[in-house]
């Protein structure tokens, strides 16, 4: 028998990949293929949103003014309610509001994202990653004008930025980091659950009270500031918003929301192997 025939015969006894493994470069390429089609979100992420403001005056910086005048009401408020000095107070309510508006509408949009897109799901073949990066696009636009609102809280109260302004970038990319995982496995779930929008809506609204937004933690007793600083949200807005106050979070607490963002991208991928090729037969 020649010798080429040899060699070439264990090639057709390679054995086939599993379907676990087969799953696995899918999912892979599906979000690899999302940020490689960043156009796409990214054109219709602009192109909505210039939808939504068309024939407006102030366009999307409605979304800015909307903030400054609840800043401003909940502000001198709060800050009377709370015996809180305005100067301290209000900029910590304001980056506050700004971070968890970000939060809390890429989640509740990420919940629906799949439901919302059916029709273009069903007819164009895209990569389910990039439904999930058009919310996070369309939110980060919306993050870019909100946080203008800060910087002239801070300009009027007096916050120079110091050296943990070097750590805003690390502590929005461990924001967007558990964001996106968090909007990816509501989509994923809710595609199969509808219910699950309405649900992840009614636990946003008591999570915010549940969460450093409104108040400092150091206001609370040792009781309540224990259960505040069990839920994961508390850390991950804590690294985003501390350094815009020339605040360093700990060691501690930047280990806790990397970790938070570590295990959740493991589940929520464990999750997006196994229902990925599901979610158009869901919808």
């Amino acid at each position: 028998m020649p010798s080429n025939s040899i060699s070439a015969a264990p090639a057709g006894l390679r054995p086939p990949r599993s379907t676990l493994q087969r799953q696995f470069e899918l999912a892979l390429d599906d979000i690899a293929g999302g940020i490689r089609n960043w156009r796409t979100w990214y054109v219709l992420g602009v192109s909505e949103l210039k939808q939504r403001y068309r024939r407006s005056v102030l366009g999307p910086f409605w979304v800015t003014l909307t903030m400054i005048i609840q800043v401003a009401v909940m502000g001198f408020l709060l800050s009377y309610l709370f015996n809180q000095p305005i100067a301290r107070y209000l900029p910590f309510l304001c980056i506050s509001l700004v971070t968890w508006t970000f939060l809390s509408t890429a989640v509740a949009e990420g919940a629906s994202c799949f439901i919302s897109m059916s029709s273009v799901i069903l007819q164009v073949k895209r990569p389910l990653w990039t439904y999930i990066m058009l919310i996070l696009w369309r939110n980060a636009i919306i993050y870019l004008h909100t946080i203008g609102v800060f910087l002239v809280a801070a300009l009027a109260f007096q916050i120079v930025p110091t050296p943990a302004y070097l750590l805003i970038p690390l502590g929005l990319a461990v924001l967007l980091a558990n964001v996106s995982w968090i909007a990816l496995a509501a989509g994923l779930i809710s595609a199969r659950f509808r219910d699950v929008p309405m649900l992840i809506q009614n636990a946003l609204s008591i999570l915010v009270w549940l969460t450093p937004v409104y108040y400092h933690p150091e206001q609370l007793g040792s009781t309540a500031r224990m259960i505040i600083d069990l839920n994961p949200l508390t850390t991950v807005l804590d690294v985003a918003r501390s350094p815009f106050l020339n605040v360093v979070p700990s060691l501690s607490t930047w280990l806790i929301a990397i970790g938070v963002a570590v295990f959740g991208w493991l589940f929520t991928f464990a999750l997006f192997i196994r229902v990925r090729s599901r979610v158009p037969f869901w919808l």
